[in-house]
């Protein structure tokens, strides 16, 4: 049986780069990982993993935007070309993709997340639970959303320098168990543990951290020399509609589920205004955004097939709704899953990442 090449291939119809909203680029790069091997496995792990997806995510079909697979970037060579041909291949990517706003009026686009799309909603009948909830959100996104599947860390540069050609400043949201913010690690700054100091001091990109619990020294004092706002896994420790019991069960729906989280975290964290979920992102950020998911950002009891796992991470339903949190009332105009290191005989990690992927495309209405 031959391997599949493209992302959901089981379920979606071949459309023309100009019909899709999602381009998903494979970058099969390892070349600093410091600890477990094989993240040069990940990307074609998670096309294959995404085959049995089913294309119903519980809320919606982000496949109806269209969704595009590229062939692999070619990782052959020193950190700079690949990262050369990470850039073309995402360049190429915008160029054949839909076309739409100006940056300048994606830019200027904040509004307030939209509930499910009607075509979702009208294929919903009475007699099954396909219809979504109307507190559903979504956050806006760029015509064409580049998704890059990795392959170490380092791939995210490649990206971040192809979209600062096309829109000018942005913001980066990072999901992480690490910070990756060592100006060099192990003789290189083109290093997985460097790829964020590179977007903040190279690029200079406005940065937010989600779920880091792995810092060296120099990374805390360059956060707080730089002022790079973040909620640490240690902060983020308070009851998210995944670990309510009603939630988990069924008896509420996702307006409830999160109503009542939020009102537990806001007394946890003693500011009655609905806690960490409440403007999670700062409103000074950018409103043009990318967000970058390492898969070590979840916790090692879920996501074992990593190079550098950490305890102590975020669990799936928590995670979704921090990602969507982070990108609500904002315009996202791309987005990249890295650093799964696929296990032999264990495939719950590589489907695990290839949901994560389709799951973040559903949060676009």
């Amino acid at each position: 049986m031959s391997q599949s090449k493209i992302f959901l291939e089981s379920e979606i119809t071949p459309l023309a780069p100009e019909e899709c909203r999602f381009h998903v680029i494979p970058v099969p790069y390892e070349a600093t990982v410091s600890y477990g091997g094989g993240t040069r496995l990940g990307p074609q792990a998670i096309i294959e993993a995404s085959s049995q997806l089913e294309a119903w995510t519980g809320r919606n079909l982000p496949l109806e935007h269209g969704i595009y697979t590229w062939p692999e970037v070619d990782c052959a060579g020193d950190a700079e070309k690949v990262l050369g041909n990470i850039e073309a291949a995402v360049q190429t990517a915008l160029e054949r993709g839909p076309q739409g706003p100006s940056p300048d009026s994606l830019r200027n686009k904040r509004v307030a997340s939209e509930s499910a799309s009607d075509a979702i909603k009208s294929s919903a009948t009475t007699n099954d639970t396909l219809a979504a909830d109307s507190s559903s959100k979504s956050c806006c996104a760029a015509p064409c959303l580049p998704v890059a599947l990795g392959g170490e860390h380092t791939v995210t540069l490649g990206l971040l320098r192809a979209l600062k050609k096309r829109y000018g400043h942005f913001g980066v949201i990072q999901f992480d168990a690490h910070a990756d913010l060592r100006n060099s690690y192990e003789g290189s700054p083109y290093s997985h543990a460097c790829v964020m100091r590179r977007a903040v001091d190279d690029l200079g990109l406005n940065l937010f951290q989600i779920g880091v619990r792995s810092l060296s020294p120099e990374e805390v004092e360059f956060r707080k020399l730089r002022g790079i706002r973040h909620l640490d896994a240690r902060d983020a420790r308070f009851p998210l509609a995944g670990s309510i019991p009603g939630c988990t069960q069924g008896r509420m729906t996702d307006k409830q589920c999160e109503d009542t989280a939020k009102n537990v975290a806001g007394q946890n964290s003693g500011s009655g205004q609905g806690g960490l979920l409440d403007g999670l992102i700062p409103a000074d950020f950018p409103e043009l955004v990318f967000l970058t998911f390492d898969i070590d950002a979840l916790d090692a009891s879920l996501m074992p097939a990593t190079g550098t796992p950490e305890p102590g991470g975020l669990f799936w339903w928590d995670a979704l709704r921090l990602i969507e949190a982070s990108l609500g009332g904002r315009t996202c105009i791309g987005f990249d899953v890295v650093e799964l290191a696929p296990l032999a005989g264990l495939h719950a990690p590589n489907f695990t990442t290839a949901r994560l992927v389709y799951e973040i495309m559903g949060m676009f209405g």
